[in-house]
Parts: structure tokens; C-alpha cells; sequence
């Protein structure tokens, strides 16, 4: 049966005492377990993104203590007015459902992952339905490292492509201006004294092929309250994997490896997080990442501004798991196409 903890899962997971850590999370398994935590240390399907990537083995905590696999993330998000119909098209068939006109789309600087190092990440999440639940689907993320991009791809159907990133805070006040740029790994850049305040300005934005694809800015306002505020939606994803179908050997007009569901969660737990005044979000579009049409007009109507530093991934999660097959025409789509693998 389901556990009470997952009800929330749009497919429910199922919990086996054989194989716990597949409904509790590898962490909370292995603490109960010196075998699953001996596992975990060898084996790469237990760890969602796979331990030993970047460049240690994923370690586990002493009993009762909390990790993060994404430390001090800094993140600017907003909520952007969607073109319903248009949106509708890059979801997969009639698995999902579009469950409103808003999505929310994200900036962010990863000083620290312990998959893949230091690296930006910008995405598009659109709130959907399956089964009546609630969750978050991914039509169209970037990032600005291999490693992300193939760890994401294969493992957690992320429709990762490379792109190019600014990310920049001004404290008009102090003068003060930090860079998040990839090759700075010492710490993060909201260390610099004198930068955070209210008034500061935040801008981050990505690029592809010259063209600027995304871009929020806005200046800080309050401070959130940390216990009730998330910078993204704590919540479900259903990505839909991005393999291509492909002819079955020995089976005539057979196509097989066509795409399922992949359902999973990653937690948050955030450190600091501030309102985003005078928030401002951008829409470009190329010939290989038409972002356009989903949207209201290249400046849609935005809300919802936050950034702030956070954590990810606590590895009490339930693991990834796939549901069911998508049906054809989803990949085949040209603008499906295009948004998930050019």
C-alpha cells in the first residue's frame, strides 16, 4: 500500500520493506539500514543523480542530521501569464492536464551540487494535473554544464540544453556589484558585505545562439518569513523522459523506447528569501527554442517575484519512478521537438 507520507504523489508510490529506500528515500533507508547505506556509497541507481559524480561519493549524514545535495542556491522566480491553449501543446498528449494559466519560471546560480558541481540552470515549470493531483511540468530548461545537462536528461527527464547566463546583484547604496559566474566555486556571492538590503537590485538572464531567450529582473523587497516561503514550488514533478522512439530489432514496424512519465520530488529548505519588487520577466524565442506562443506577449503580465538563497534535495525523498507511456505524436511534435533537443 501507499505510504501516508506519499499520498501526495500523483502515482502513488508504493512501499515495499524489501526495497524501502524506493518510497522513504535513500537517506532515511540507510538509516535504518547498514546495508542500503553501504549500497547507496556503490551504487548509482539508489541516489537520484547518482553518487560519486561531483567528485565524492554522496555521503551519508549521522542519524537525525539534515543534507542538502544543493547547497546555497540563489534563485530569482516569478509567476508569468501563460497562453493556455498554446501552453497545452508542449505537454505530452492526454496524460496531463493544464491546471491554470500561470507558470512560473526560475533563474538560478548553484554554487555547490553534489552531482555536478557549480552550475546555472533557468527552466520553465508549468503547474498541471494527473490523476486529479497536482504537480509541475518541465517543457524547456537550460543550464551551463555538461554534467547537469546529462544528469538531469537521463535521470530525472529534465529537457536540459546548454545556454549562456548572467546573473548579477546591485546594491545601488553601497556600489556593490556581484557576479554568480560558473568558475567561481570559493563561495557564494551574496557573501560580499554591504550587498543584501532592500532596494537591491537583481537581474539574471540566458541566451542562446545570441538571443535572449530569458530574463527577470526586479528590486528586494521584504524579507519572507523562511518557515512558509519557498523560492520554487515544493511540490511533484511529472517530466515526460526525453529518449526518442527507435525501431525494435526483430520486430517488424515495431518502435519501442518511446517515452513515460517520470515522477519525483526534490525538497527545499530555504535559508533566506526576499520579495521581488517591480518584477519584470522577458520572452525570446530562436528558431530551435520558440518560447513565444505559450505566452501572453515577450513582456506577459508577472507576479509572484521572489529570490533568495535555499537548499535542495534531502534525499528523504521518494525516489524517481516511471509511470506510464507517452503516446506518439509528443516527441514527434516539431515544437516539442525542437524545445527538447536542438
Amino acid at each position: 500500500m501507499s505510504t501516508p507520507e506519499n499520498t501526495h504523489y500523483p502515482i502513488p508510490v508504493e512501499h515495499s520493506e524489501a526495497c524501502a529506500y524506493q518510497s522513504e528515500g535513500i537517506v532515511s533507508a540507510a538509516e535504518k539500514n547498514f546495508g542500503v547505506a553501504l549500497l547507496a556509497s556503490r551504487v548509482r541507481m539508489l541516489s537520484p543523480v547518482g553518487p560519486g559524480t561531483w567528485p565524492n561519493k554522496f555521503m551519508m549524514p549521522k542519524h537525525g542530521r539534515k543534507i542538502w545535495g544543493w547547497t546555497n542556491a540563489t534563485v530569482i522566480r516569478a509567476d508569468v501569464k501563460l497562453d493556455a491553449r498554446q501552453a497545452t501543446k508542449w505537454l505530452p498528449g492526454t496524460l496531463l492536464t493544464l491546471d491554470g494559466d500561470w507558470a512560473t519560471v526560475f533563474i538560478a546560480w548553484y554554487p555547490d551540487s553534489f552531482c555536478c558541481g557549480p552550475y546555472h540552470e533557468a527552466g520553465i515549470l508549468l503547474p498541471v494535473k494527473y490523476n486529479n493531483v497536482s504537480a509541475m511540468f518541465c517543457p524547456w530548461m537550460l543550464v551551463d554544464s555538461d554534467t547537469s545537462l546529462i544528469a538531469g536528461r537521463e535521470i530525472l527527464g529534465f529537457p536540459k540544453k546548454l545556454g549562456t547566463f548572467t546573473f548579477n546583484i546591485t546594491n545601488p547604496a553601497t556600489s556593490v556589484v556581484a557576479t554568480a559566474s560558473a568558475d567561481r566555486t570559493d563561495a557564494s556571492p551574496l557573501d560580499e558585505p554591504g550587498l543584501v538590503a532592500r532596494g537591491v537590485r537583481v537581474e539574471a538572464s540566458v541566451s542562446r545562439g545570441g538571443e535572449t531567450l530569458l530574463s527577470i529582473a526586479g528590486q528586494l523587497g521584504e524579507d519572507i518569513a523562511v518557515r512558509t516561503a519557498t523560492v520554487l514550488p515544493d511540490t511533484v514533478f511529472l517530466n515526460a523522459q526525453t529518449n526518442h522512439p527507435l525501431p525494435v530489432a526483430g520486430a517488424a514496424c515495431a518502435i519501442g523506447n518511446r517515452p513515460r512519465l517520470n515522477q519525483f520530488r526534490i525538497a527545499e529548505g530555504p535559508i533566506s528569501v526576499w520579495d521581488v519588487e517591480g518584477v519584470t520577466v522577458t520572452i525570446g524565442a530562436t528558431q530551435h527554442d520558440n518560447l513565444l506562443p505559450a505566452f501572453e506577449s515577450a513582456t506577459p503580465e508577472a507576479r509572484g517575484g521572489q529570490w533568495g538563497v535555499t537548499n535542495f534535495y534531502s534525499g528523504r525523498e521518494a525516489l524517481n519512478q516511471l509511470g506510464p507511456e507517452i503516446a506518439g505524436s509528443f516527441t514527434e511534435h516539431d515544437l516539442v521537438y525542437a524545445l527538447r533537443n536542438l
